[in-house]
Protein backbone atom coordinates (compact mmCIF):
# COMPACT_ATOMS: atom_id res chain seq x y z
CA UNK A 1 0.00 0.00 0.00
CA UNK A 2 1.24 3.32 -1.09
CA UNK A 3 2.63 5.58 1.67
CA UNK A 4 2.53 2.13 4.27
CA UNK A 5 5.21 2.66 7.32
CA UNK A 6 7.72 0.04 7.15
CA UNK A 7 7.54 -2.73 9.49
CA UNK A 8 9.70 -1.70 13.01
CA UNK A 9 13.20 -3.91 13.06
CA UNK A 10 15.44 -4.86 16.11
CA UNK A 11 17.50 -1.74 15.11
CA UNK A 12 15.00 0.55 15.42
CA UNK A 13 14.48 -0.81 19.01
CA UNK A 14 17.87 -0.74 19.99
CA UNK A 15 18.12 2.89 18.73
CA UNK A 16 15.50 4.03 20.38
CA UNK A 17 16.37 2.45 23.91
CA UNK A 18 20.12 3.23 23.34
CA UNK A 19 21.72 -0.11 23.47
CA UNK A 20 23.23 -2.45 20.95
CA UNK A 21 21.31 -4.93 18.42
CA UNK A 22 22.76 -7.51 20.84
CA UNK A 23 21.24 -6.83 23.85
CA UNK A 24 17.73 -6.09 22.12
CA UNK A 25 18.38 -9.68 20.28
CA UNK A 26 19.32 -11.36 24.30
CA UNK A 27 16.07 -10.14 25.98
CA UNK A 28 13.70 -10.86 23.19
CA UNK A 29 15.06 -14.05 22.54
CA UNK A 30 15.22 -14.72 26.82
CA UNK A 31 13.18 -11.96 28.50
CA UNK A 32 14.83 -13.16 31.99
CA UNK A 33 17.97 -13.05 30.68
CA UNK A 34 20.73 -12.70 33.29
CA UNK A 35 23.01 -10.74 31.10
CA UNK A 36 21.23 -7.84 30.88
CA UNK A 37 20.05 -5.36 33.83
CA UNK A 38 16.37 -6.19 34.97
CA UNK A 39 15.78 -2.69 34.38
CA UNK A 40 17.40 -2.36 31.17
CA UNK A 41 14.98 -5.53 29.89
CA UNK A 42 11.81 -3.89 30.87
CA UNK A 43 12.41 -0.98 29.15
CA UNK A 44 13.70 -2.95 25.65
CA UNK A 45 10.17 -5.27 25.34
CA UNK A 46 8.51 -1.81 26.86
CA UNK A 47 9.65 0.01 23.70
CA UNK A 48 9.37 -3.01 21.18
CA UNK A 49 6.02 -3.76 22.36
CA UNK A 50 5.52 0.10 21.95
CA UNK A 51 7.02 0.42 18.41
CA UNK A 52 5.22 -2.90 17.35
CA UNK A 53 8.17 -4.84 16.69
CA UNK A 54 6.84 -8.54 15.63
CA UNK A 55 10.18 -10.91 15.65
CA UNK A 56 10.18 -13.83 13.19
CA UNK A 57 9.01 -16.50 15.35
CA UNK A 58 9.91 -19.53 13.08
CA UNK A 59 13.56 -18.21 12.46
CA UNK A 60 13.88 -18.13 16.29
CA UNK A 61 12.07 -21.77 16.95
CA UNK A 62 14.94 -22.66 14.31
CA UNK A 63 17.77 -20.98 16.05
CA UNK A 64 16.76 -22.42 19.48
CA UNK A 65 14.37 -25.69 19.17
CA UNK A 66 11.81 -23.55 20.37
CA UNK A 67 8.84 -21.09 19.08
CA UNK A 68 7.93 -19.18 22.05
CA UNK A 69 4.23 -20.32 21.30
CA UNK A 70 1.97 -21.57 24.18
CA UNK A 71 -1.36 -23.14 23.26
CA UNK A 72 -4.53 -22.48 25.10
CA UNK A 73 -7.02 -25.37 24.83
CA UNK A 74 -10.74 -24.64 26.05
CA UNK A 75 -13.69 -27.32 25.09
CA UNK A 76 -16.19 -25.04 24.57
CA UNK A 77 -19.68 -25.21 22.87
CA UNK A 78 -20.24 -21.29 22.19
CA UNK A 79 -17.38 -19.05 21.66
CA UNK A 80 -15.09 -18.29 24.80
CA UNK A 81 -16.39 -14.67 24.95
CA UNK A 82 -19.76 -15.49 25.86
CA UNK A 83 -18.12 -16.60 29.24
CA UNK A 84 -16.88 -13.75 31.02
CA UNK A 85 -15.21 -15.84 33.64
CA UNK A 86 -12.92 -17.82 30.67
CA UNK A 87 -12.45 -14.19 29.34
CA UNK A 88 -11.20 -12.86 32.64
CA UNK A 89 -9.25 -16.34 33.01
CA UNK A 90 -7.24 -15.21 29.20
CA UNK A 91 -6.55 -11.91 30.48
CA UNK A 92 -4.65 -13.03 33.06
CA UNK A 93 -2.62 -15.33 30.65
CA UNK A 94 -2.15 -13.06 28.00
CA UNK A 95 -0.64 -10.59 30.75
CA UNK A 96 1.92 -13.27 31.93
CA UNK A 97 3.17 -14.81 28.91
CA UNK A 98 3.77 -10.98 27.20
CA UNK A 99 5.56 -10.17 30.56
CA UNK A 100 7.88 -13.15 29.42
CA UNK A 101 7.85 -12.72 25.94
CA UNK A 102 5.43 -15.47 24.59
CA UNK A 103 2.77 -15.56 22.47
CA UNK A 104 -0.73 -17.32 22.68
CA UNK A 105 -2.80 -19.32 19.90
CA UNK A 106 -6.15 -20.25 21.32
CA UNK A 107 -8.11 -23.33 20.50
CA UNK A 108 -11.95 -23.42 21.48
CA UNK A 109 -12.55 -27.55 20.00
CA UNK A 110 -16.03 -27.73 20.91
CA UNK A 111 -18.66 -30.43 20.26
CA UNK A 112 -19.15 -33.23 22.27
CA UNK A 113 -15.79 -33.81 23.31
CA UNK A 114 -14.49 -32.32 26.56
CA UNK A 115 -10.75 -33.14 25.57
CA UNK A 116 -8.14 -32.73 23.27
CA UNK A 117 -7.90 -35.17 20.69
CA UNK A 118 -4.94 -37.13 19.47
CA UNK A 119 -4.67 -34.61 16.51
CA UNK A 120 -4.75 -31.71 18.38
CA UNK A 121 -2.04 -33.34 20.81
CA UNK A 122 -0.14 -33.91 17.83
CA UNK A 123 -0.38 -30.22 16.29
CA UNK A 124 0.59 -29.05 19.88
CA UNK A 125 3.85 -30.94 18.87
CA UNK A 126 4.88 -27.45 17.33
CA UNK A 127 4.21 -25.71 20.55
CA UNK A 128 6.31 -24.92 23.28
CA UNK A 129 3.63 -25.94 25.83
CA UNK A 130 0.16 -26.08 26.62
CA UNK A 131 -2.50 -24.81 29.11
CA UNK A 132 -5.79 -26.20 29.52
CA UNK A 133 -9.16 -24.73 31.23
CA UNK A 134 -11.19 -27.79 32.42
CA UNK A 135 -15.32 -26.59 31.44
CA UNK A 136 -18.43 -28.92 32.21
CA UNK A 137 -17.42 -30.07 28.94
CA UNK A 138 -14.69 -32.25 30.45
CA UNK A 139 -15.58 -35.19 32.62
CA UNK A 140 -13.39 -36.72 34.53
CA UNK A 141 -12.23 -39.58 31.58
CA UNK A 142 -11.62 -36.75 29.27
CA UNK A 143 -9.21 -35.39 31.67
CA UNK A 144 -7.09 -38.31 32.86
CA UNK A 145 -7.17 -38.93 28.73
CA UNK A 146 -6.24 -35.25 27.71
CA UNK A 147 -3.45 -35.59 30.31
CA UNK A 148 -2.02 -39.04 29.18
CA UNK A 149 -1.39 -37.84 25.83
CA UNK A 150 0.11 -34.88 26.66
CA UNK A 151 2.15 -36.52 28.68
CA UNK A 152 3.54 -39.50 25.61
CA UNK A 153 4.28 -36.60 23.74
CA UNK A 154 6.50 -34.85 26.07
CA UNK A 155 4.36 -31.64 25.93
CA UNK A 156 4.70 -29.76 29.06
CA UNK A 157 1.08 -28.19 30.10
CA UNK A 158 -0.89 -27.09 32.99
CA UNK A 159 -4.18 -27.23 34.04
CA UNK A 160 -6.66 -24.99 35.39
CA UNK A 161 -9.92 -24.92 36.83
CA UNK A 162 -11.55 -27.60 38.41
CA UNK A 163 -9.15 -30.57 38.31
CA UNK A 164 -9.80 -32.96 41.04
CA UNK A 165 -7.76 -36.57 39.98
CA UNK A 166 -5.00 -37.96 41.70
CA UNK A 167 -2.05 -37.44 39.00
CA UNK A 168 0.65 -35.22 39.97
CA UNK A 169 0.61 -32.39 37.62
CA UNK A 170 0.63 -28.60 37.19
CA UNK A 171 -2.73 -27.18 38.23
CA UNK A 172 -4.09 -24.29 39.22
CA UNK A 173 -7.10 -23.10 40.50
CA UNK A 174 -9.65 -22.81 43.82
CA UNK A 175 -11.14 -25.18 46.12
CA UNK A 176 -14.63 -25.61 45.24
CA UNK A 177 -15.92 -27.51 48.59
CA UNK A 178 -14.73 -24.45 50.31
CA UNK A 179 -16.44 -21.91 48.09
CA UNK A 180 -19.49 -24.20 48.76
CA UNK A 181 -19.12 -24.28 52.68
CA UNK A 182 -18.63 -20.48 52.99
CA UNK A 183 -21.75 -20.06 50.80
CA UNK A 184 -24.10 -22.57 53.26
CA UNK A 185 -22.64 -21.09 56.40
CA UNK A 186 -23.26 -17.50 55.27
CA UNK A 187 -26.90 -17.88 54.16
CA UNK A 188 -27.57 -19.66 57.60
CA UNK A 189 -25.99 -16.88 59.11
CA UNK A 190 -28.52 -14.70 57.64
CA UNK A 191 -30.93 -16.20 59.34
CA UNK A 192 -32.17 -18.42 55.87
CA UNK A 193 -33.74 -22.19 56.24
CA UNK A 194 -35.53 -22.81 52.79
CA UNK A 195 -32.41 -22.19 50.84
CA UNK A 196 -32.07 -23.85 47.47
CA UNK A 197 -29.17 -24.52 44.85
CA UNK A 198 -28.95 -23.19 41.50
CA UNK A 199 -26.08 -24.81 39.78
CA UNK A 200 -24.19 -24.59 37.05
CA UNK A 201 -23.70 -27.72 34.85
CA UNK A 202 -24.48 -31.08 36.22
CA UNK A 203 -21.44 -32.39 33.73
CA UNK A 204 -19.10 -29.52 34.99
CA UNK A 205 -15.82 -30.87 37.39
CA UNK A 206 -16.07 -28.30 39.96
CA UNK A 207 -20.34 -29.51 40.36
CA UNK A 208 -19.94 -32.35 43.02
CA UNK A 209 -17.22 -30.51 45.49
CA UNK A 210 -19.28 -27.30 45.32
CA UNK A 211 -22.64 -28.72 45.67
CA UNK A 212 -20.98 -31.08 48.82
CA UNK A 213 -18.96 -28.31 50.20
CA UNK A 214 -22.57 -26.48 50.30
CA UNK A 215 -24.69 -28.88 51.88
CA UNK A 216 -21.95 -29.51 54.78
CA UNK A 217 -22.30 -25.62 55.15
CA UNK A 218 -25.76 -25.74 55.50
CA UNK A 219 -25.54 -29.48 58.05
CA UNK A 220 -23.36 -27.26 60.63
CA UNK A 221 -27.21 -25.42 61.29
CA UNK A 222 -29.23 -27.84 60.79
CA UNK A 223 -30.36 -27.07 57.34
CA UNK A 224 -30.76 -29.35 55.18
CA UNK A 225 -30.74 -29.24 51.12
CA UNK A 226 -34.01 -30.79 49.67
CA UNK A 227 -33.40 -32.70 46.42
CA UNK A 228 -35.98 -30.35 44.53
CA UNK A 229 -34.15 -27.41 45.76
CA UNK A 230 -30.97 -28.43 43.72
CA UNK A 231 -31.81 -27.27 39.85
CA UNK A 232 -28.69 -27.19 37.15
CA UNK A 233 -29.49 -24.44 34.56
CA UNK A 234 -26.88 -25.39 32.54
CA UNK A 235 -26.18 -21.55 31.50
CA UNK A 236 -29.36 -21.63 29.68
CA UNK A 237 -31.95 -18.78 30.01
CA UNK A 238 -34.81 -21.49 30.13
CA UNK A 239 -33.54 -23.72 32.43
CA UNK A 240 -32.65 -21.11 34.65
CA UNK A 241 -36.50 -19.07 34.35
CA UNK A 242 -37.84 -22.58 34.65
CA UNK A 243 -36.00 -23.56 38.01
CA UNK A 244 -37.10 -20.39 39.44
CA UNK A 245 -40.48 -20.64 38.81
CA UNK A 246 -40.71 -24.23 40.19
CA UNK A 247 -39.53 -22.83 43.31
CA UNK A 248 -41.72 -19.95 43.51
CA UNK A 249 -44.68 -21.85 42.78
CA UNK A 250 -43.86 -24.23 45.25
CA UNK A 251 -45.11 -24.36 48.80
CA UNK A 252 -42.04 -23.76 50.69
CA UNK A 253 -40.39 -21.41 48.31
CA UNK A 254 -36.71 -20.91 48.91
CA UNK A 255 -35.57 -17.64 50.92
CA UNK A 256 -32.31 -17.78 49.82
CA UNK A 257 -30.51 -19.27 46.52
CA UNK A 258 -27.32 -19.72 45.98
CA UNK A 259 -26.23 -19.68 42.08
CA UNK A 260 -23.29 -21.71 41.23
CA UNK A 261 -22.21 -18.86 38.64
CA UNK A 262 -22.72 -15.09 38.43
CA UNK A 263 -23.29 -15.77 34.42
CA UNK A 264 -26.51 -17.08 35.44
CA UNK A 265 -27.37 -14.19 38.36
CA UNK A 266 -28.84 -11.46 35.14
CA UNK A 267 -31.82 -14.06 34.35
CA UNK A 268 -32.51 -14.58 38.34
CA UNK A 269 -33.17 -10.86 38.59
CA UNK A 270 -34.73 -10.50 35.10
CA UNK A 271 -37.59 -13.33 36.13
CA UNK A 272 -37.88 -11.88 39.90
CA UNK A 273 -38.28 -8.32 38.42
CA UNK A 274 -40.97 -9.70 36.81
CA UNK A 275 -42.44 -11.47 39.60
CA UNK A 276 -42.32 -8.67 41.58
CA UNK A 277 -40.09 -10.19 44.12
CA UNK A 278 -37.92 -8.55 45.79
CA UNK A 279 -34.27 -8.82 46.62
CA UNK A 280 -33.28 -9.61 49.45
CA UNK A 281 -36.43 -8.81 50.54
CA UNK A 282 -38.31 -11.72 49.68
CA UNK A 283 -35.13 -13.87 48.22
CA UNK A 284 -31.70 -13.52 48.72
CA UNK A 285 -29.40 -14.05 45.85
CA UNK A 286 -25.49 -15.46 46.30
CA UNK A 287 -23.79 -15.90 43.62
CA UNK A 288 -19.91 -17.18 42.67
CA UNK A 289 -17.19 -15.87 40.67
CA UNK A 290 -17.62 -11.81 41.05
CA UNK A 291 -17.70 -11.09 37.40
CA UNK A 292 -17.15 -7.67 36.17
CA UNK A 293 -20.83 -6.61 36.14
CA UNK A 294 -21.79 -8.16 39.66
CA UNK A 295 -21.48 -4.26 41.68
CA UNK A 296 -23.67 -2.88 38.65
CA UNK A 297 -26.40 -5.16 39.21
CA UNK A 298 -29.37 -3.72 41.21
CA UNK A 299 -29.08 -4.66 43.95
CA UNK A 300 -25.27 -5.01 43.58
CA UNK A 301 -24.85 -8.79 43.98
CA UNK A 302 -23.25 -10.33 46.74
CA UNK A 303 -20.97 -12.87 46.20
CA UNK A 304 -18.12 -15.31 46.37
CA UNK A 305 -15.18 -14.23 44.01
CA UNK A 306 -13.07 -16.29 42.11
CA UNK A 307 -9.63 -14.91 40.97
CA UNK A 308 -9.68 -15.56 37.78
CA UNK A 309 -7.27 -13.74 35.89
CA UNK A 310 -4.91 -14.50 38.82
CA UNK A 311 -6.02 -18.27 37.79
CA UNK A 312 -5.04 -17.64 34.05
CA UNK A 313 -1.78 -15.48 35.18
CA UNK A 314 -0.07 -17.93 38.21
CA UNK A 315 -1.06 -21.16 35.38
CA UNK A 316 1.13 -19.26 32.60
CA UNK A 317 3.64 -18.73 35.23
CA UNK A 318 3.73 -22.41 36.13
CA UNK A 319 4.17 -22.91 32.52
CA UNK A 320 6.93 -20.87 31.91
CA UNK A 321 8.82 -22.00 34.89
CA UNK A 322 8.33 -25.77 33.30
CA UNK A 323 9.51 -24.56 30.37
CA UNK A 324 12.77 -22.88 31.69
CA UNK A 325 13.28 -25.73 34.25
CA UNK A 326 12.00 -28.92 33.60
CA UNK A 327 13.57 -30.75 36.47
CA UNK A 328 10.85 -28.74 38.77
CA UNK A 329 7.77 -31.03 40.46
CA UNK A 330 4.91 -30.56 39.36
CA UNK A 331 3.08 -27.74 41.85
CA UNK A 332 -0.74 -27.62 42.74
CA UNK A 333 -1.76 -24.39 43.61
CA UNK A 334 -4.89 -23.52 45.11
CA UNK A 335 -6.11 -19.59 45.21
CA UNK A 336 -8.33 -18.19 47.68
CA UNK A 337 -11.95 -16.87 47.28
CA UNK A 338 -13.43 -14.18 49.71
CA UNK A 339 -16.71 -13.35 50.16
CA UNK A 340 -18.04 -9.72 48.71
CA UNK A 341 -20.93 -8.65 50.41
CA UNK A 342 -22.68 -5.88 48.79
CA UNK A 343 -26.67 -5.54 48.37
CA UNK A 344 -28.82 -8.72 47.19
CA UNK A 345 -28.37 -11.06 50.76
Amino acid sequence: MAGARPAPTITDVAKRVGVSIASVSLVLNDPDTPRVSAAKRRQILKTASHLGYQPNLLAQGLLRRGTRIVGLSVPMRDPFFFNLFIAEVLGGIQTCLREHGYYLIVDTHSAARGKMTRSQIMQSKGLDGVLFINTRLCSRADMNGTIRNLRSEQIPFVMLTSYYGDDEINYVGVDDGEIGRVAGHYLCAKGHRRIALLGGSRTSPASVPLARGFREGLSCSSVSLAPECVIYGEYERERVRGALLRWLRSKRSPTAIFCASDQMVPDVYELLRERRVRIPEDVAILGRGDLMFAPFLYPPLTTIRVPAAEIGHRGAELLVNALHKPSLSPRRVYLPCRLVERGSV
